[in-house]
């Protein structure tokens, strides 16, 4: 266990079971946008001609975005991506992302977040980083456990079924 700054215990997690639950958390919180299809949307209430939408579908009622969820599924992808980097990992053609510019000053070309809904390189780049994980020879890049687990604890924060993820992860010892 480790203590937070306000004394309050969060369970300490083993980088492979970290690691494989990205993909789950990204999809939790990326499901907190859109609900997907077959799946029934948040309830919206009307409240006027003051909710315009520009184009030609004219006056509808928007559905919720938390923006945050948003944000924190791409800053953990963002994460993933960068600790696979680190591992030696090329992650320059894994599909649909959303990336900084090559001029950027930082991170040029560096993966910022999913592009268009598409999970699919989450799952790329976390099945490469797990067999990475899992092989005889694998040096494990200094900071990533400490720097995973501050993220996942900050996720944990606001959703709390981030770490009830992880800890039944954990339990049932998968990855």
């Amino acid at each position: 266990m480790s203590k937070t700054r306000r004394g309050r215990t969060l369970p300490t997690f083993t980088l492979p079971v970290m690691v494989s639950g990205i993909p789950e958390i990204v999809r939790l919180l990326r499901d907190k946008i859109d609900p997907g299809p077959g799946r029934k949307p948040p309830p919206v209430e009307w409240e006027g001609t003051n909710e315009i939408v520009n184009g030609s579908r004219g006056f509808r009622p928007r559905l919720p975005l938390d923006v945050d969820a948003l944000d924190a599924a791409d800053q953990l992808f963002a994460t993933a991506a960068y600790w696979a980097e680190m591992a030696g990992i090329d992650v320059t053609r894994v599909g649909r992302t959303w990336r900084y510019p090559p001029t950027h000053p930082e991170a040029p070309g560096a993966i910022r977040g999913i592009r268009s809904g598409d999970l699919d390189p989450v799952y790329l780049i976390i099945d490469q980083l797990m067999n990475e994980i899992e092989s005889p020879h694998w040096q494990e890049p200094a900071g990533m456990h400490g720097n995973l687990t501050g993220i996942l604890s900050h996720l944990s924060k606001r959703w709390p079924i981030v770490s009830a993820m992880l800890a039944d992860r954990q339990r049932r010892n998968l990855r």
